[in-house]
């Protein structure tokens, strides 16, 4: 029976990929290093922190073995002994040791703690080590990481696209290259306002893949609305269409075109061609958002009504469609009261707490209640900045400015806040709240790293990608 269990924690060993503890690799093996380093990955697979320590430790004073001293050093940390386990890794590191996917730990340990020199030495190693061995999608995510904490770094665009350059020289699973790839075209797009780059881009992802998914083409679309080149547009919609044809996405896409274009009249009839062929579909609430935007409220209300009265478990969500696109359109009224109607049915809702909140802020109305649902919206997600920048704006309105300073004087202790894709804005409530206090001078000295907010952005939209797997 001892002899089965061995043979299976032999095999395990062998599964994991930790198994290297041979002749072959080590010149100082003898049975007895092996055999506690196998009883040590059990004790791993069973959570015995003491055993597995115990034997580890065992095993390296047999055999003094690098291998051995890493796979203690992540117990270590596991088990919350830190000092320890850090301090090894960084003995091996030092000593020239790869440490491949385990240097992530020392990587985040340095950042941490401020090293910031030697955070990125190790993540370039560790990138590269990967790369060496194969591990193309672990050195895409480690990468994307880099790219990720460094986006404070970034001042200007030149750092940004010789940083993004690099990047893409390197290579990648499909569902990366699609990543890196859409954050430069969005990058170049609304940076530059370059359209043939983003053309570019398509083209060549075109060339290097069988086939596109929608999403690439999607991004490319949304870059050329945004640069007014609906002619390049088009061209991609009609790529698009044999994604869509015979979906409710052909209608939502061919309307947003052309209300980009600002033809209402073609917008409006696709959307209804649409709702006829999939009346389950949302293209009902994008044609509502549509008579929005040309004042035709009660055909929107209309609309709103019968969906409410088709999906009355849904009412809150459509409630805060149709409290943002009112707000978004400078209908405070039907603001105000699609936000009301939202909270009866889900009165502790953060989202629909903060975002009544901060509308009752900037129309300098109801502040009491303003005060009182942003409290209640912070107890509910009191890590938002948003949520607090909203506090602090009611008690702006209210002409606590004193209040609000120590808020927003939090939220700027933390340099994320410079980079938040509603940094400039927060940033605007800062200048007035410290203005207000004879303060503005504090504020000279600091400033929103636009660059470093754009980049936030598109990082963020691209991350879909990430997440869906293309």
């Amino acid at each position: 029976m001892k002899n089965k269990l061995l043979f299976l924690i032999f095999v395990m060993a062998i599964n994991t990929g930790v198994y290297s503890f041979t002749k072959k690799n080590y010149v100082n093996y003898n049975p007895d290093a092996v055999s506690d380093f196998l009883w040590g990955m059990f004790s791993e697979q069973v959570a015995n922190t003491e055993s597995v320590q115990k034997y580890y430790e065992r095993a390296y004073r047999y055999s003094k073995s690098d291998n051995v001293m890493l796979s203690l050093s992540l117990e270590y940390i596991r088990s919350g002994n830190y000092d320890e386990g850090y301090k090894i890794l960084n003995g091996l590191y030092d000593g020239g040791f790869k440490l491949g996917r385990a240097g992530i730990y020392l990587y985040l340990y340095e950042s941490k703690n401020g090293n910031k020199g030697r955070s990125e030495e190790i993540l370039d190693r560790i990138i590269a080590e990967l790369y060496a061995d194969g591990e193309i999608i672990t050195a895409a995510m480690v990468l994307n990481q880099k790219l990720e904490d460094n986006i404070f770094s970034f001042t200007t665009k030149d750092q940004f696209e010789e940083f993004l350059n690099t990047i893409l020289k390197n290579e990648y699973s499909r569902t990366y290259r699609l990543y890196f790839l859409t954050i430069a075209m969005q990058f170049h797009s609304k940076v530059s306002e370059d359209k043939e780059k983003v053309l570019e881009i398509l083209t060549g992802l075109e060339n290097e893949f069988i086939e596109l998914p929608y999403i690439a083409y999607r991004f490319a679309f949304d870059e050329f609305i945004y640069l007014k080149d609906f002619d390049k547009a088009l061209e991609v919609l009609n790529k698009m269409t044999k994604y869509t044809i015979g979906e409710a996405k052909y209608y939502s896409d061919h309307a947003e075109y052309f209300s980009s274009k600002g033809d209402f009249k073609t917008a409006r009839n696709l959307l209804l061609d649409g709702m006829k062929e999939f009346p389950e579909s949302t293209l009902s609430l994008q044609l509502a958002a549509l008579y929005i935007t040309k004042d035709e409220i009660k055909k929107a209300e209309k609309i709103y009504r019968k969906t409410i009265e088709k999906y009355p478990e849904g009412s809150a969500y459509i409630y805060q469609v149709m409290a943002n696109e009112y707000a978004k359109n400078g209908k405070e009224d039907e603001s105000f009261s699609a936000y009301e109607k939202a909270l009866k049915s889900y009165p502790d809702d953060p989202e629909l707490l903060n975002n009544y909140s901060y509308q009752l802020a900037e129309s300098s109305k109801d502040l009491e209640k303003a005060l009182e649902y942003a409290d209640k919206a912070i107890s509910g997600r009191n890590e938002s900045i948003t949520f607090l920048d909203t506090k602090a704006w009611v008690l702006f309105k209210m002409g606590r400015f004193e209040e609000a300073e120590k808020i927003m004087n939090g939220i700027f202790s933390d340099d994320k806040s410079f980079y938040h894709p509603s940094s400039e804005e927060l940033f605007s409530h800062y200048r007035d709240i410290k203005t207000a206090l004879n303060k503005a001078g504090d504020l000279e000295n600091m400033s929103i790293n636009k660059t470093a907010v754009i980049i936030s952005e598109i990082i963020s939209k691209s991350n879909f990608i990430l997440k869906a797997g293309f």
